[in-house]
């Protein structure tokens, strides 16, 4: 009988340790992952994580996007479906830590045209914050066109953000930009000096952007290339 208890408390430190290793963590988690979906095909879509939908409040549209929807960590799989079907367009495993900020783009209708970002929100939140002049948002860019090619990006007057060389599936840093006033946005193929996309966008100051591209160059109607932004919406643990 004296043996008994030191081999059942082996037993239930074993059964603990193997609960340990598991990839996810119940839903109360005080600092699950955080995730934004955008969407830049032209069909309506629900995103799943292990068949559970996630976007409960509304489709994701074309070009649209959710905020930051609280996920479960560790390597997921995350099914993309088109709205009004159980059909799985596809399946991807994503590996997503606690305490941290992700978008994932789905930008076609197959896994190698899905890609994730890590969004460092809380620096890009700190630069906003401590912008003393109250003129600066910052923003980042993203090659969410997955037949274009690098893209050459210029923003602003005298190109205060010039991006070269921004392949598919990649973002550049968050950068600091003159947010007071409207700006112009120009998207190059990286082999052409042609304008691709010209055009003016009205920002707001104090807020943190994600300027996507999106759709072919050689596409049409929905299909056609141009541009799509997005607010990565933040509030700090402290407030």
């Amino acid at each position: 009988m004296n043996f008994r208890i030191p081999i059942l408390l082996i037993a239930v430190i074993t059964g603990f340790a193997s609960c340990k290793e598991k990839d996810t963590v119940a839903p109360l988690d005080k600092n699950p992952p955080e995730v934004i979906v955008v969407n830049t095909t032209t069909d309506t879509i629900n995103i799943y994580q292990n068949n559970v939908r996630q976007n409960n409040t509304s489709s994701i549209y074309p070009n649209g996007a959710t905020g930051y929807l609280p996920f479960l960590r560790g390597t997921q799989n995350f099914q993309i479906r088109r709205t009004g079907t159980t059909d799985v367009l596809f399946t991807k495993a994503v590996a997503i830590d606690s305490a941290t900020n992700y978008t994932f783009f789905v930008a076609g209708t197959t896994a190698d045209k899905f890609f994730t970002t890590i969004d460092p929100i809380a620096a890009a939140y700190d630069t906003v914050e401590n912008d003393s002049t109250f003129t600066r948002s910052v923003i980042r860019i993203v090659n969410a066109s997955y037949n274009s090619g690098p893209l050459n990006i210029t923003l602003g007057t005298g190109s205060s953000v010039n991006v070269k060389s921004l392949a598919f599936g990649t973002a550049t840093p968050f950068m600091k930009f003159n947010a007071s006033t409207s700006q112009e946005v120009k998207i190059y193929l990286s082999n052409s000096s042609t304008t691709q996309i010209d055009t003016t966008i009205a920002f707001q100051t104090g807020l943190i952007y994600t300027l996507y591209t999106k759709g072919s160059p050689t596409g049409a109607g929905n299909a056609a290339f141009d541009i799509g932004l997005t607010t990565n919406q933040y509030i700090p643990l402290n407030q």
